[in-house]
Parts: C-alpha cells; sequence; structure tokens
C-alpha cells in the first residue's frame, strides 16, 4: 500500500474504525464467507484506488507529483526529480497532506454542500476523472469558466478543512452564510 493511502487509511481508522479482512483466518467450512470477504477486499482495494485518482487531481501539478513519487522515492530522491530540496518535499507533503486528508473523509459530503447545482455537478465529473474539456462541452461553458469553478471550489475546501478538520462540511456551511 502506498505511503499518500497509508496516512489517509491512518487517518480514517482513527475517526471510522475499521477491521482488516487481511488478518482473519479461514477454515474450509468459511471457504464460501472467505471468498465473500476476498470479494469485499478487492472492491475496498479498488474504492481506495479510486478515492486516490480523486484526491490526486485537487492537488496542484508540483503536489500531485510529489503524491505519486512518495510512494516509491525518499523526499531526497523527490527533491532531486522534482528539482527542489528534501526538506521543501517534506513540508509539501505535509502541508496537503493536512488539508486533504480531512476532505477525503468527508468528499462526498462536501461536494453535495455545495450551494450551487452547477459546481456540483462540475465537481462529480472532474473528481471522476472527465477532462475539462468534455465538461465543459457536456455543460454548454467556457473551459475557463470550468476551471475557475474547480480552482474556488478547491480553495473553500482547503479553507474548511483547515479551520475544522474533524468537520469540514460545517465549516463550508457557515463560511457560505
Amino acid at each position: 500500500m502506498s505511503e499518500f493511502l497509508r496516512n489517509l487509511r491512518d487517518y480514517i481508522q482513527r475517526h471510522l474504525p475499521t477491521e482488516s479482512l487481511d488478518n482473519l483466518s479461514v477454515g474450509e467450512s468459511e471457504v464460501p464467507f472467505a471468498s465473500s470477504l476476498s470479494e469485499f477486499d478487492n472492491r475496498q482495494r479498488e474504492a481506495n484506488q479510486s478515492i486516490k485518482r480523486q484526491l490526486l487531481r485537487l492537488l496542484p501539478d508540483k503536489d500531485r507529483e510529489v503524491a505519486e513519487l512518495i510512494d516509491d522515492l525518499a523526499p531526497k530522491a523527490i527533491a532531486e526529480v522534482i528539482g527542489s530540496t528534501p526538506e521543501a518535499v517534506q513540508k509539501r507533503w505535509e502541508r496537503f497532506i493536512k488539508w486533504l486528508t480531512p476532505v477525503a473523509v468527508h468528499l462526498d459530503a462536501l461536494v453535495e454542500c455545495l450551494p450551487e447545482e452547477r459546481d456540483k455537478w462540475v465537481m462529480e465529473r472532474y473528481l471522476d476523472g472527465q477532462p475539462l474539456s468534455e465538461i465543459a462541452k457536456a455543460i454548454g461553458i467556457s473551459q475557463s469558466a470550468i476551471e475557475q469553478t474547480v480552482k474556488r471550489v478547491i480553495t473553500a475546501w482547503k479553507k474548511a478543512a483547515k479551520q475544522n478538520p474533524t468537520d469540514p462540511v460545517s465549516a463550508m456551511v457557515d463560511n457560505e452564510r
């Protein structure tokens, strides 16, 4: 499991405890149940990868590059790749994980609490990986308007996560008032 997902999982487990299915032992009489557990584990892994893809889309290019490389490289090696220092890489990692983790836990609710239906529609499609040009074409507005919406929403989510890391949705609602 990547460090990115491990940090995210650790945070989620602290706030939403779950039991790992990997540690369960299975007897012969439990094989049908075990295959169901295995299928559940596979779906959970797929869901984790989907969440990771969604969260990476929320990061600026430099941060996204660090997040993608952190699974395979140490901060020193990442610094060499992106032309930075290990300290700057570590700081960047800490900064974006601090706001991104609460957003990850509440992502669906954050989308739902957006006051404008168009913003919800844009963010749902953006998080699903649709290119900005396709979103713009489908909604009938310019790609730059889509980019502005995405930037505005991400900025609001960052602010809400900093204001209330345990419940950024409440912070979003309060900020809209």
